[in-house]
């Protein structure tokens, strides 16, 4: 598995200290260091890329290790979307307070902002070289009901002098 694109400090800012606290130490050791080394954290971090990467398999066979600059910050955010949400999925108090459920407003942004990345970033080929446009009307022919006019190159810029 990849590396998160967020730790424990960017969720901790993104939720607060008291909140982040309140959520993940689970033994009231009130030791921030403890608490952003924890499996309860590494799991919400995990779970929150591992979504944020399923959105993208359709569009990367392998996951590159860095993606173009504004695409790599919109999956960040959208990973901490996610991860906020996740985070108070741990405590049912707060998925009712700030609507962290399946049907919720935070779940529904986060899965929103993902869908328009989703979109976006499929029209980004994985290498980032999209391929020259052709012309229009490769393929085709140009004529007119008058005399002498046609253009039998492909590119339809080059003509035989007629006009």
């Amino acid at each position: 598995m990849t590396t998160p694109r967020i730790d424990a400090p960017g969720l901790r800012a993104a939720l607060s200290p008291p909140t982040y606290m309140a959520i993940f130490d689970d033994d009231n050791t009130g030791n921030v260091s403890t608490v952003d080394a924890s499996a309860q954290v590494a799991q919400i971090l995990a779970r929150a890329h591992v979504t944020v990467d399923s959105f993208l398999v359709g569009i990367y066979q392998t996951m590159p290790a860095d993606l173009p600059s504004p695409v790599s910050e919109l999956l960040v955010d959208a990973e901490l979307a996610f991860a906020i949400v996740y985070a108070y999925r741990r405590h049912p108090e707060y998925v009712k307070t700030y609507g962290a459920e399946a049907s919720g407003p935070l779940y529904k942004e986060a899965l929103e902002k993902m869908e328009r990345i989703q979109a976006g970033t499929q029209q980004i080929p994985p290498d980032d070289n999209p391929p020259a446009n052709e012309p229009g009307n490769v393929g085709g022919f140009t004529t007119d009901n008058g005399n002498r006019i046609i253009s039998d190159n492909a590119d339809g810029t080059t003509n035989s002098g007629d006009f």
